[in-house]
């Protein structure tokens, strides 16, 4: 039997093709952080939810640093920081 929900008849649909990092809405880019981590020579085994985890962590952080220095440029009155 079809699982299609339009019981047999028609062409089903071809399913969009979503990136792990539209699936968790993240800024940086989870496959290349899960190359970078299977290509370490120190672990030798990782879950599929570590590269998820680490880029999520890595965007928190350049958030806050960035978050951080808008402050301090605001507070000495510059609108570039470099």
């Amino acid at each position: 039997m079809s699982s299609s929900n339009k019981g047999g008849r028609g062409k089903l649909k071809a399913s969009k093709l979503v990136s792990q990092s539209q699936k968790a809405s993240l800024q940086f880019i989870v496959g290349q952080i899960a190359h970078f981590l299977k290509s370490l020579q120190v672990i030798w085994s990782c879950s599929s939810n570590a590269p998820v985890y680490v880029s999520a962590f890595l965007e928190y952080l350049a958030v806050e640093v960035l978050e951080l220095s808008g402050n301090v440029a605001r507070a000495i009155r510059r609108i570039e920081l470099f």
